[in-house]
């Protein structure tokens, strides 16, 4: 709250949704309220964080969207006035890096789909467009762990919202909560992320089992690897290789060889038809 409260960019206003605490959280929330009016407090149960966060979105008045967990802060001042300037304007989906806590490592960079199936963009980098919530629905609750993975993938398949990553800092996030750790509670997770692509490319059931035999050497990749885009460089290698043999005088001298006979099959084809 603090960290919010702290910032330069002052058009903020800041929810607190609070599932029925039995220690001084909403005595404090309330008094965080009363001080100031862009601060509002709603204490009720709920069915995990995700119930939550979607009970915020309709309540939220601002034209950004951004969820910070009970026990992380935005990294500095500047925050929301670095990734709310002009020049991220034109985005809807726009996230920057977070420092890990405790171990004091960046995560994570640029995301393309790719890398999203393997490892997920922290929900405290993100900021959202509250018109990608108008469009896409808000967090599915049958993924009481991964929903934000899931609705972020959603995003980043769809083509009218415009992505962009901010090379800068945006929250402390403690690593010693559920999505760190719960892999093992969202087990539904493991298909749906081939699913999700299945529908958005139209794929049939065969398709979808060959896809997913992909998705998942290139998650077991990732792993093994210690890297996020072990298929990109072993592109980049095949391409390298690739022009090297365009530009090798062996080839050349085959191409010239096979370019009269490859001139009369085109042809024959064509008296074909």
């Amino acid at each position: 709250m603090k960290s919010v409260a702290a910032q330069q960019f002052e058009a903020w206003e800041h929810w607190i949704i609070d599932s029925v605490s039995t220690d001084k959280t909403l005595q404090i929330a309330q008094l965080a309220a009363e001080n100031d009016a862009r601060v509002h407090v709603i204490s009720e149960p709920d069915c995990g964080v995700y119930d939550a966060m979607n009970k915020a979105i309709p309540l939220a008045r601002g034209e950004w969207i951004y969820f910070l967990g009970a026990d992380d802060e935005l990294f500095d001042p500047d925050v929301l006035s670095t990734m709310l300037n002009q020049d991220n304007c034109n985005s809807d989906f726009l996230y920057g890096n977070v420092l890990l806590i405790p171990e004091q490592k960046v995560h994570d960079g640029p995301f393309d789909v790719v890398k999203l199936l393997s490892r997920n963009i922290c929900h405290q980098a993100i900021f959202y467009r509250r018109a990608v919530f108008d469009q896409l629905g808000s967090f599915d609750l049958r993924f009481p762990i991964f929903a934000d993975w899931e609705f972020n993938i959603r995003c980043m398949l769809d083509p009218n919202i415009r992505t962009k990553h901010v090379e800068t800092l945006v929250a402390r996030f403690h690593t010693g909560g559920i999505s760190f750790n719960g892999t093992s509670k969202d087990p539904g997770w493991h298909n749906e992320r081939v699913d999700m692509l299945g529908r958005q490319f139209n794929l049939d059931q065969r398709s979808r089992e060959i896809l997913r035999s992909v998705v998942e050497e290139l998650i077991r990749q990732t792993f093994a690897s210690g890297k996020f885009n072990p298929w990109r460089d072993r592109y980049d290698h095949l391409l390298r290789v690739h022009n090297n043999l365009l530009n090798s005088s062996s080839y050349r001298i085959f191409s010239a060889l096979t370019r009269p006979a490859k001139t009369m099959l085109r042809a024959f084809q064509r008296e074909r038809k």
